[in-house]
């Protein structure tokens, strides 16, 4: 959950001004971080093809080449999801499905 603060209105703006600074250079250190990571996780996936090994036991852990099985669903079940989604969409819409306002959070539009 959020922090309360109780600023006088005169700050806010220099408040927020230097926090979105501080937030856009973590947000450019997180985004290079993804990469880097994608980038070291691609490399030892290579090298453990390349070498026929499954699992290797590291003084960082086991790290282990393994699959994820990817499902394709008949057209059957994509038209029960549509029907499913505009079933909810309407509950929604005719008050029968309960909402309630979840935590506060930011949503950052950066500029260009």
């Amino acid at each position: 959950m959020a922090q309360s603060y109780d600023l006088p209105a005169a700050i806010v703006s220099d408040t927020l001004e230097t926090l979105m600074g501080h937030l856009a250079t973590a947000e450019a250190k997180y985004k290079a971080a993804e990469a880097e990571k994608e980038r070291l996780r691609d490399e030892i996936a290579g090298i453990m093809i390349a070498a026929d090994v499954t699992s290797e036991r590291t003084v960082w852990g086991l790290v282990s080449l393994t699959s994820r099985d990817k499902v394709t669903y008949s057209s059957a079940i994509k038209v029960l999801e549509i029907n499913l989604k505009a079933e909810k969409d309407k509950e929604v819409a005719t008050g029968a499905a309960k909402v309630t306002e979840g935590d506060k959070f930011i949503r950052v539009t950066w500029a260009k």
